[in-house]
């Protein structure tokens, strides 16, 4: 059997006063938290800073063991964030399939109780693109066709969101013929990027995460990163 072995963790929060601010900023407008779903409509979530948490892994029986960053669970609010982890993540430490370096078995309280320490001591995605000037770039499927079962409004509503991103598709993306399942057949579609850089690009990715909960048109936006500058805690108090 396959286990996923975590080297590392890591967590950037994006505080949404920053997220509004930078947004009023960069499109020349006013909103405040209040107008968060009017804005960019209930597919946004709530009202929380937001949290992406990373870990950086490697399959124990695959060769050569070189880890990769990925998200295993949703941006979200700190409180979300946990709930995620605890109903998609911490079964599989039970079961066996993950556990933590340096170890045989990993308990799912053990692996709960690092995901706060890291949503505790979570870095500035300001802070963040000073080691990472190339910023952090997710990537999924936007589908040709769909085959959820969502009411007119919905659909129309989802569709203008993903319009109005002006999403970025790699030419390769456009000239090739790609093919990718969601829980159902293969269906045509095209590779799509998000670059965050910003705290206003979360936005994004936040709503597109979403929206692929209840239409398949789009896939679940990954992050998946070979390499990640980590500043230690002595480094980040030198910036200070």
């Amino acid at each position: 059997m396959s286990t996923d072995i975590i080297v590392d963790q890591f967590c950037i929060t994006f505080p949404l006063a920053e997220v509004i601010n930078d947004y009023n900023q960069h499109y020349d407008k006013t909103i405040t938290v209040n107008d968060l779903h009017t804005e960019f409509s209930r597919m946004f979530g709530g009202y929380d800073d937001l949290y992406l948490y990373l870990e950086s892994s490697y399959s124990s029986n695959v060769t050569p063991r070189t880890p990769s960053w990925f998200n295993c669970v949703p941006v979200s609010g700190g409180y979300q964030l946990v709930c995620n982890y605890i109903n998609k993540a911490l079964t599989s430490f039970e079961g066996g399939m993950s556990r933590f370096a340096g170890g045989r078995h990993t308990k799912p309280e053990t692996a709960l109780s690092r995901l706060r320490k890291r949503i505790s001591e979570a870095l500035n995605i300001s802070d963040f693109v000073k080691f990472n000037p190339q910023g952090l770039s997710f990537t999924f499927n936007l589908f040709d066709s769909h085959t959820s079962e969502i009411d007119e409004e919905d659909r129309q509503l989802f569709d203008k969101l993903i319009d109005d991103m002006d999403l970025k598709i790699p030419q390769e993306s456009n000239q090739r013929s790609w093919q990718g399942a969601y829980s159902g057949p293969l269906l045509d579609c095209k590779k799509a990027i998000i670059n965050v850089k910003h705290p206003r690009d979360i936005i994004k990715v936040v709503v597109l995460s979403n929206i692929s909960e209840k239409y398949n048109k789009v896939s679940h936006p990954a992050l998946n990163a070979k390499r990640i500058s980590k500043p230690t805690k002595s480094v980040l108090e030198m910036l200070v």
